[in-house]
């Protein structure tokens, strides 16, 4: 939509008047923000239903080409750590004494 169209969206003030052609259902609701002459409420509302349109959520994406195991591995592999529990105890535990009675 071009800057001329908004501005001949954004000077429609009645439901009586006609729409540009090319106006899409985010134009609509961008002149309802961006109007100031509209309540508030409904400028907050119309803002928070463009936003997933305007502000897309950050996704995650994981490569198809092995997994993500194989990720996983190639990367214990090239920082050169085990990605193995070690099951052996790394502290030496004291002798018990027996109890005096």
């Amino acid at each position: 939509m071009s800057l001329e169209e908004f501005k001949d969206l954004q000077s429609v003030r009645s439901i009586d008047q006609p729409l540009p052609d090319s106006t899409t259902p985010l134009d609509f609701l961008r002149a309802v923000y961006c109007n100031p002459d509209e309540p508030m409420q409904r400028r907050m509302r119309a803002a928070e239903a463009t936003l997933p349109f305007v502000h897309p959520k950050l996704a995650v994406t994981v490569s198809a080409s092995g997994g993500f195991a194989a990720m996983m591995e190639d990367l214990s592999r090239r920082s050169g750590k085990s990605n193995v529990i070690d099951a052996k105890a790394n502290v030496a535990l004291a002798p018990r004494e027996p109890d005096a009675d």
